[in-house]
């Protein structure tokens, strides 16, 4: 399987979070990442950042996609709550934020 598609197959058990609204990634999503040279972040919105259990619960569903899952690598602040995925040698990172905060961060950069 394409890691596109492992990553489709993670999202979406990640989007049946009931907490998850939107779901965007940056960079160019038409390119085959590779192992080494490229890395993949994807951002999560929502009312609230879903509890550790609860991503856990949606990673633990499509565990064998990826080999190695780390979770809180970084909390709050501007940067959201991440977990960190290796899929295929492709670090992936899931930024879970939400969506008041963020929209005031960009008003708040907008003026």
């Amino acid at each position: 399987m394409e890691i596109k598609n492992k990553i489709a197959k993670l999202l979406d058990s990640v989007s049946s979070i009931e907490e998850i609204r939107a779901i965007g990634q940056t960079g160019e999503m038409n390119s085959d990442p590779k192992a080494g040279e490229s890395d993949i972040d994807i951002f999560l919105l929502g009312d609230k950042i879903p509890s550790s259990e609860e991503r856990k619960v949606a990673y633990d569903k499509n565990s064998t996609l990826f080999q190695q899952c780390v979770m809180n690598v970084c909390e709050g602040g501007d940067w959201g709550t991440g977990d960190t995925f290796i899929i295929d040698g492709v670090e992936t990172m899931l930024m879970y934020f939400r969506i008041g905060e963020t929209l005031k961060l960009c008003l708040a950069i907008a003026n």
